[in-house]
């Protein structure tokens, strides 16, 4: 059976920067851009379409505001990161963390540690909820 213990540590590099760019690159392009005043549409700068459900049913989708939020996270306004979409401000913190995770698993040549990557899968679950309990709050809010 092939599992973590079971890979080389050439291997655990090659997939831990592989995962570290890809969640490097999304958090550098939303650095580069300006978060809108308004709390959403910042993608639009990117030359991505207004988001069809705000469009067709003039409501805010669960992903409303996330670009807007990594912006303002990126810059280091919390505060505003969450104002704009808390799970996209929880999503954004754990892409943080999980790019310096998978850098030193990329430097050391070894997997994280049971306790970090448990941590991860709990932060993916709570990134969920906290984007639902957000979206639930702004549509009865």
């Amino acid at each position: 059976m092939i599992g973590p213990s079971n890979l080389r540590p050439s291997t655990i590099r090659f997939l831990s920067i592989g995962v570290a760019i890809s969640l490097a690159i999304p958090l550098i392009v939303a650095r580069s851009l300006a978060p809108s005043p308004d709390g959403l549409g910042t993608h639009q700068q990117l030359g991505l379409p207004p988001c069809s459900m705000r469009v067709l049913f003039g409501m805010r989708c669960p992903a409303c505001g996330m670009t807007t939020s990594w912006s303002h996270l990126t810059r280091g306004d919390l505060l505003a990161s969450i104002q704009a979409n808390a799970g996209g401000a929880a999503l954004g913190i754990l892409a943080l963390v999980v790019v310096v995770v998978a850098t030193k698993a990329a430097w050391t040549g070894a997997w994280p540690k049971l306790g970090i990557s448990r941590a991860i899968g709990i932060g993916i679950i709570a990134s969920g909820a906290v984007t639902v309990a957000d979206w639930a709050a702004r549509l009865l809010g």
